[in-house]
């Protein structure tokens, strides 16, 4: 078996065994033989003796307990995904279309889907610095949670930039961009 498994590498032990094999091995053995003819009559007893090489055939028959024992194949590797808690978020503005003077109160309302159960903790920032406390919304299991609403109020920055900008902070950053006379909408969502 072993010059088999070295003539065939990529096969196992119980694999021959389960097919069952045979093998020639060339001047295995050395026989040796002794002649003797006993005459009958008036001749005489010859005797001879003799060495020689003999070759061999190994027949190994399949074997049922052998097949039990083949190994099976390693499963392949497969690459793990890592699955972000946060799936989706979305903001609305209301109002959602605003013409007049400015400051004005607009309140930001916002759902976040997650992809399974876990806790999200977030908080609004606005263009201006302005921080929220932080919020946290727990998930039993995927589903979608509406955010605490906010009201921005106090931009002083407003009538020079034009435009509003809140972040929500969980790892995740999401934005929006607001002008005047423009329907609010979503700019970017990174994880």
């Amino acid at each position: 078996m072993t010059k088999r498994l070295s003539e065939q590498p990529e096969l196992s032990k119980y694999l021959l065994l389960a097919e069952g094999f045979s093998v020639n091995y060339p001047a295995a053995f050395t026989l040796g033989y002794h002649l003797t003819c006993k005459s009958i009559g008036l001749g005489f007893t010859d005797t001879a003796s003799k060495i020689t090489q003999v070759n061999s055939k190994i027949a190994c028959l399949a074997s049922a307990l052998a097949e039990k024992k083949i190994p099976t194949p390693k499963p392949q590797a497969i690459p793990a995904k890592i699955l972000s808690l946060i799936n989706t978020v979305n903001f609305k503005a209301s109002p959602n279309t605003y013409k007049g003077s400015c400051p004005t109160t607009i309140k930001f309302i916002g759902s976040i889907t997650t992809n399974f159960a876990g806790t999200v903790i977030y908080r609004y920032v606005s263009h201006g610095s302005r921080v929220s406390s932080t919020f946290n919304l727990k998930f039993d299991k995927k589903e979608t949670r509406t955010t605490l609403s906010w009201a921005g109020t106090d931009w002083k920055y407003w009538h020079l930039s034009q435009q509003v900008r809140y972040r929500l902070n969980t790892g995740s950053t999401v934005w929006s961009q607001h002008q005047p006379g423009q329907p609010l909408r979503i700019e970017s969502v990174t994880h």
